[in-house]
């Protein structure tokens, strides 16, 4: 593979995935990711019987880096960016949202204290979302979720503070 390959297919999700689907991500410097894999194949190995990884290498293209902003990418990342994914394999179980909330947080963990990023809009990515969407797109999400979640319970700190 020569570059990053990205499938946007549902159908392709949900049957990797079926009903319940929980893939956290993580990226690091190159020094940081052989270790993040180790750690992240341990969280799964502990709350999954079988699982998979994605992982992937991007070489980083000064001239892009407008785009990256949003990405897995670290805004510190020199010449290549290192991702990857923890996708259990459900199979026939059916796991609570506890037990799989727990194993995202487990990676996410990871993530902090190797002072990595996640992809998409992870809890680290909550700094990126102003910056990158701008106040209203923000504002007008914040008053969704206070319409659904008033006291602000479910998913606490995950892209806005607490009231």
């Amino acid at each position: 593979m020569l570059d990053r390959t990205v499938v946007f297919s549902r159908a392709v999700w949900k049957f990797w995935g079926s009903r319940q689907m929980v893939i956290p991500d993580l990226a690091t410097s190159a020094g940081r990711f052989v270790e993040a894999v180790e750690r992240g194949n341990a969280v799964c190995r502990r709350y999954f019987p079988h699982y998979t990884l994605y992982m992937v290498g991007i070489r980083l293209r000064e001239e892009h880096r407008p785009h990256y902003e949003v990405s897995c990418i670290r805004p510190d990342a020199k010449g290549w960016a290192y991702g990857c994914e923890f996708e259990p394999m459900m199979d026939d179980g059916v796991y609570s949202r506890d037990h799989l909330q727990s194993f995202k947080n487990d990676i996410y963990d990871i993530g902090l204290d190797l002072r990595g990023s996640y992809y998409r809009f992870g809890g680290l990515m909550k700094g990126y979302i102003r910056r990158a969407l701008g106040d209203a797109v923000v504002y007008r999400h914040l008053a969704m979720k206070r319409a659904a979640d008033p006291s602000m319970i479910l998913n606490r700190n995950v892209v806005f503070c607490c009231p």
